[in-house]
């Protein structure tokens, strides 16, 4: 049956329990997926510097955050709070005795209407081989508010009509936003505008005032992803926020413990369906719980479909 026949007629729960879909494409495991992710953070909190850091891990292919095992590849930066002049200060600090790479295309305005933004959007992607990350900074300059107080519809239809083009084209796009100045119960509550905004977004990313040996925490949530929060460092000299932790430290959770477990124990890499049938989970947690466990160390991926444990020295 083709994607036409499911629009109109709909599907099964026997047929769709049947079929058998690609694990989720992540640009950094664990933290950004494919489809829509939102960054929030506090004015002059490093939103802007932690998003140049990623694009820069991702063209080069080298740990995101120093830490964080990726698979690199074109990322497009529309960095459209600075100027050129900054942009290069900035890239020339954080790339030390790295080349600048051919792999990430910087844009600092894109001119036009809503529609004719979004049409460039596209056309930018197209014309980009296979672009892993797409970067707008920040949401307001881009696709700006028609009120000063949007509704829930309003906000929902500015940050579905992206996630739509994230979707068609199976790329991580992520949108630089800002946190309100007033406190919440839970942090995800306090992105400026309505939860419209955050009710169309696969992922959420926080920056909040860190703890103890932390600069800032970076707390994640989305639909792919259990809520979790990590510990960023920022090197003033290097203009680089850096993940803390313990690569070998124990999982959050006991299902992830048991995945942990499982690969730690197999002589040869396993694929996300015997780590399944191993653990006794659903097959489906599993490939959506990898990325994390990636994220935080302590397992890699292989190659296509394939994960393993990484035994520390």
């Amino acid at each position: 049956m083709d994607t036409d026949f499911y629009r109109s007629q709909g599907i099964t729960a026997s047929e769709l329990m049947q079929k058998s879909f690609p694990e989720p494409k992540w640009a950094i495991p664990g933290i950004l997926p494919e489809g829509l992710n939102i960054l929030g953070g506090k004015p002059k909190k490093g939103k802007s510097i932690l998003a140049l850091n990623i694009c820069l891990d991702i063209a080069l292919g080298k740990p995101a955050l120093g830490k964080i095992h990726i698979e690199g590849g074109s990322v497009i930066y529309f960095a459209l709070e600075d100027n050129y002049r900054r942009l290069q200060e900035r890239m020339a600090t954080m790339l030390g005795d790295d080349d600048a790479p051919e792999r990430l295309t910087l844009f600092n305005e894109i001119r036009g209407d809503d529609n004719s933004k979004l049409i460039k959007l596209e056309q930018v992607i197209k014309n980009h081989d296979n672009p892993r990350l797409i970067v707008i900074d920040t949401l307001a300059k881009f696709y700006p508010s028609k009120s000063a107080n949007p509704n829930y519809d309003e906000d929902y239809k500015r940050a579905a009509i992206i996630k739509e083009i994230a979707d068609k084209n199976k790329i991580s796009i992520l949108l630089i936003h800002h946190l309100r100045k007033t406190e919440a119960d839970d942090v995800m509550d306090t992105f400026l505008g309505s939860q419209g905004l955050t009710g169309a977004a696969d992922g959420l990313l926080a920056m909040v005032e860190g703890e103890g040996q932390s600069d800032s925490n970076l707390i994640i949530t989305g639909r792919d992803v259990e809520k979790t929060a990590f510990g960023l460092r920022f090197n003033p000299d290097t203009l680089r926020w850096i993940v803390l932790g313990n690569a070998s430290e124990i999982r959050s959770t006991p299902k992830q413990q048991k995945i942990a477990d499982v690969l730690e124990k197999s002589t040869e890499p396993l694929t996300p369906k015997l780590i399944a049938e191993k653990t006794g989970l659903r097959e489906q947690y599993v490939k959506n719980t990898l990325p994390k466990l990636i994220s935080e160390g302590g397992i890699k991926k292989t190659e296509r479909g394939l994960y393993v444990f990484v035994h520390q020295k």
